[in-house]
C-alpha cells in the first residue's frame, strides 16, 4: 500500500498545480477578451457619434477620443515577442537570486544540499502557491528537502527566513521607489521609516526571536538551536540578493512594457519616472500579493501594477502589460523549474553511471 501511496500523493499534488495554472490562464485570457470587446463596443459608439456630429469642433473631439480608445486596444500580432522574452529571462534570473538565499540558508543550518536540486524544489514551490492557501509551498518544499534529511523543523524555518526577508526588502525598495514618483502622494519620511523598520525587526537577535516563536507555536523541536547560524552576514547577503532578484523583476516589468507599448508613447515619457514606476509596481505589487491568502494573490497583483502605470501608460496598455507579467512569470518559474528537474535528473543519471 505505501509502494502506490507516495506516488498517488505527488500525482494528486501535480494536478492540484497545474488546475491551479491552468485557471489563471483561463481567466487571463478571458479578461483579455472581454476588455476588446468592450473596447469595441466602446469604438462603435463613438463612430456612431461622429457621423452625426452637429459641428466640426464637436466631431474633431469624437475623433480624437476614439483614436485614445483604438490606441488601448492591443493584439498579439502588435506585440513585440522578443522583448517578452527577455522579460522572462530577467523574471528567471530574479527567482534563482532568491533561490540562492535560501540554498545559502540551508548551508548555514547545516545541510549541504545540492545547488540544482535546491533551484528546483524552490521553484516547484512557486509553482505551488497557484494552490488555494500557503501550504502548498511548505508541503512541496518540505518534502522534497525531506528526500536529502533535511527536518521539517529547518526546512519550515529555512522558507520563513528566506520568504520574509525577500519581502521586507521588496516593501522598502518598492515604497522608496515610489515617493520619488512626480506624482506620488507618498511623503519621502514613510519609506523612510519602513527602511529602519524593515532593518530593525530583520536584524538576527528579533528575527531570531520571532522565527523562534512561529517555531513554537508550529511545535517544531528546538527551533533556536537552528537559528543560532542566523548572523549579520548571513542577513547581509539574504538584503543583496533579495535586491538584485528585486532588480530583476523591475527589468522584466520594463521589458514586457518595452513589448507591449508603442514606441511612440515611450517616447513621450521620462526615462527615470518609467524606471521607477516599474520599481514601485513590480516589488509593491509581489508584496501585496504575498499578504493576500488569494493563490498567487490572484487579482491584487494585477490591481496594484494597473494603478501604478496607468497614469503612465494608460488604462488598455496598463491593464495588458498587467495581464502579460503573470504569464511571464507563470512561463518563467515552469521553464526554470523544468530546466532545473531535468539538469537534477541528467547530474543524478551521470553520477549512477559513474559509479
Amino acid at each position: 500500500m505505501k509502494r502506490y501511496l507516495i506516488p498517488a500523493t505527488k500525482l494528486l499534488l501535480f494536478f492540484a498545480v497545474l488546475l491551479g495554472i491552468g485557471q489563471f490562464v483561463k481567466r487571463g485570457w478571458q479578461e483579455w477578451k472581454q476588455r476588446n470587446q468592450d473596447l469595441a463596443t466602446a469604438i462603435s459608439k463613438v463612430d456612431e457619434e461622429i457621423a452625426i456630429a452637429p459641428d466640426e469642433s464637436t466631431r474633431i473631439e469624437r475623433e480624437n477620443e476614439r483614436n485614445r480608445l483604438a490606441g488601448q486596444r492591443i493584439s498579439s500580432s502588435s506585440i513585440d515577442w522578443v522583448w517578452i522574452g527577455v522579460g522572462v529571462v530577467s523574471s528567471l534570473l530574479g527567482l534563482l537570486l532568491w533561490g540562492t538565499y535560501w540554498w545559502i540558508i540551508l548551508q548555514r543550518f547545516g545541510h549541504t544540499v545540492p545547488f540544482v536540486p535546491t533551484m528546483e524544489y524552490y521553484l516547484l514551490g512557486h509553482l505551488g502557491k497557484y494552490v488555494p492557501g500557503k501550504a502548498m509551498v511548505f508541503v512541496l518544499r518540505c518534502g522534497k528537502l525531506m528526500e536529502h534529511r533535511v527536518s521539517l523543523s529547518v526546512s519550515i524555518l529555512s522558507i520563513f527566513l528566506e520568504t520574509l526577508t525577500i519581502m521586507a526588502v521588496g516593501a522598502t525598495l518598492g515604497s522608496l521607489a515610489f515617493s520619488f514618483l512626480p506624482s506620488s502622494p507618498l511623503p519621502i519620511w514613510i519609506p523612510i521609516a519602513i527602511a529602519i523598520g524593515v532593518a530593525v525587526l530583520t536584524s538576527p537577535p528579533l528575527f531570531r526571536k520571532a522565527l523562534n516563536w512561529i517555531g513554537t507555536r508550529r511545535r517544531i523541536r528546538q527551533p533556536l538551536r537552528i537559528l543560532e547560524s542566523f548572523d549579520w552576514g548571513l542577513l547581509l547577503r539574504g538584503w543583496g540578493l533579495s535586491l538584485l532578484g528585486w532588480i530583476f523583476f523591475s527589468i522584466s516589468l520594463w521589458c514586457v512594457i518595452r513589448g507591449i507599448v508603442s514606441a511612440e508613447r515611450l517616447a513621450e515619457l521620462s526615462v527615470s519616472t518609467l524606471v521607477l514606476a516599474c520599481i514601485a509596481a513590480a516589488s509593491l505589487s509581489v508584496v501585496a500579493g504575498f499578504l493576500t491568502f488569494l493563490p498567487g494573490g490572484a487579482g491584487v497583483r494585477e490591481y496594484i501594477l494597473m494603478f501604478s502605470l496607468a497614469p503612465l501608460l494608460g488604462d488598455g496598455p496598463a491593464f495588458v502589460v498587467a495581464l502579460a507579467m503573470r504569464v511571464v512569470s507563470l512561463v518563467a518559474e515552469g521553464l526554470g523549474y523544468g530546466l532545473t528537474y531535468t539538469a537534477t535528473r541528467l547530474t543524478s543519471n551521470t553520477k549512477y553511471n559513474e559509479e
